[in-house]
C-alpha cells in the first residue's frame, strides 16, 4: 500500500536507534484509512530496521483506573498505536496524553496516535505533546470501498507474514534448545564399564 507522503518522508529520513521525529499523529474523518496508515507506517519502519513489538488499543479498552498505565507498560520498548482517542472522555484523554508524553520522553517507545481532526486541539493545548510529536498528518478524504478492501488485504497479508515469521523463530529456538540439550548429554561423564568377559571380585576380608 502507499504511505502518506509525510509518513514516507519520516521513514526515508529515519536513522537507526533514534526515534526523534518518528512519533506521529494521524488525523482525519471516519473511514479515511487512519489506522491502516498507522500500521503501514510501523511496518515500513520495521522493514528499515526499527522492528518492534506492537501494542494497539482504543479507548473502549479503558474500563478501570490504571488500565492506561498497564497498556503503556506492555508497549515499553516497542511501538504503540492509540486508535480513536476522540471517543475517550476528558479524564481518560488527559491520562492517555500524559502517558504519551512520558513514553516519548523515555525515548524507547514509538507512539502513533490516530483520531478525528478535532484532536489537533488537544495537541495545541498540551505544549509538552506538541514539542515531542511531529506535525499532525491530515487525511482529508474518505477512502472508496476498493481502497478500503485493498488496505484490509494488505494488513491481513502483513499480519500473516508476521505470524509465519514468529512461528519460524519459535521453531528455530526450539531446535537450538534441543541441540544444546543433546550436546550436554553427550558431554556428561560416563561410569567405566568392565571389559567384556571379565568380572570383578571383592577380596575376602580375613578376621582373626
Amino acid at each position: 500500500m502507499t504511505l502518506h507522503p509525510e509518513l514516507q518522508l519520516a521513514v526515508d529520513t529515519a536513522t537507526q536507534g533514534n526515534l526523534r521525529g518518528l512519533h506521529q499523529m494521524i488525523l482525519g474523518p471516519s473511514r479515511s484509512g487512519k489506522t491502516t496508515q498507522a500500521h503501514a507506517y510501523v511496518g515500513a519502519l520495521a522493514a528499515k530496521g526499527f522492528e518492534r513489538k506492537l501494542v494497539e488499543f482504543n479507548t473502549d479498552q479503558l474500563k478501570f483506573v490504571g488500565d492506561t498505565g498497564k497498556i503503556f507498560a506492555a508497549a515499553k520498548g516497542g511501538a504503540i498505536i492509540i486508535d480513536e482517542l476522540e471517543h475517550a472522555d476528558s479524564t481518560q484523554r488527559r491520562e492517555v496524553l500524559q502517558h504519551i508524553v512520558r513514553a516519548i520522553s523515555d525515548g524507547d517507545t514509538l507512539v502513533v496516535l490516530t483520531g478525528a481532526i478535532s484532536l489537533e486541539n488537544d495537541m495545541e493545548m498540551d505544549p509538552g505533546l506538541s514539542r515531542r510529536m511531529s506535525k499532525p498528518v491530515m487525511l482529508d478524504r474518505q477512502l472508496t470501498r476498493p481502497e478500503m478492501e485493498a488496505f484490509d488485504n494488505a494488513r491481513r497479508a502483513e499480519h500473516e507474514a508476521g505470524e509465519r515469521e514468529r512461528q519460524v523463530r519459535e521453531l528455530r529456538a526450539q531446535r537450538v534448545a534441543e541441540w544444546k540439550t543433546a550436546k550436554n548429554e553427550d558431554l556428561q561423564p560416563r561410569r567405566p564399564h568392565s571389559a567384556p568377559g571379565t568380572a570383578r571380585f571383592r577380596k575376602p576380608q580375613v578376621t582373626t
